[in-house]
């Protein structure tokens, strides 16, 4: 056997690697970060405001797009990917709300992403697919 003088990874460095760079691209990464996965899905986070005080947020789209529910304490939301926990926020805009997500906890992946995509939702003004751009 003679030594290789080319340098070489194991097999297993490369993947977490590779995984490591997906995932960063992933809104739902529990590698990145570890997220309420009951809430994970729309449809929940919508549901968690049934009970909030005086009914239901006027900017309740735009919260659950971002990725909060309701936790029911006060006006008291929290992010299901970071878990920052935030109140009042139903008084935001809501072109408003991942800004202010951002500024609460920067590193929020989903929070990244959310305000990535209405960015090229908002130059996207031909009939193109979003995905597809």
């Amino acid at each position: 056997m003679h030594s290789s003088s080319v340098p070489t990874k194991d097999l297993s460095e490369i993947f977490i690697q590779e995984k490591i760079d997906s995932d960063v691209t992933q809104p739902n990464s529990t590698l990145i970060f570890p997220s309420n996965s009951h809430y994970s899905l729309p449809t929940r986070r919508y549901a968690s405001f049934s009970f909030f005080p005086g009914g239901l947020p006027t900017n309740i789209e735009a919260l659950v797009r971002s990725g909060f529910y309701y936790c029911g304490n006060g006006t008291r939301l929290q992010c299901y990917h970071c878990q920052v926990g935030v109140t009042n926020f139903h008084h935001v805009p809501s072109n408003e709300i991942n800004v202010q997500h951002l500024r609460q906890f920067p590193t929020c992946r989903y929070a990244q992403l959310s305000l990535e995509e209405n960015a090229a939702r908002s130059t996207n003004n031909d009939n193109t697919c979003e995905w597809c751009f």
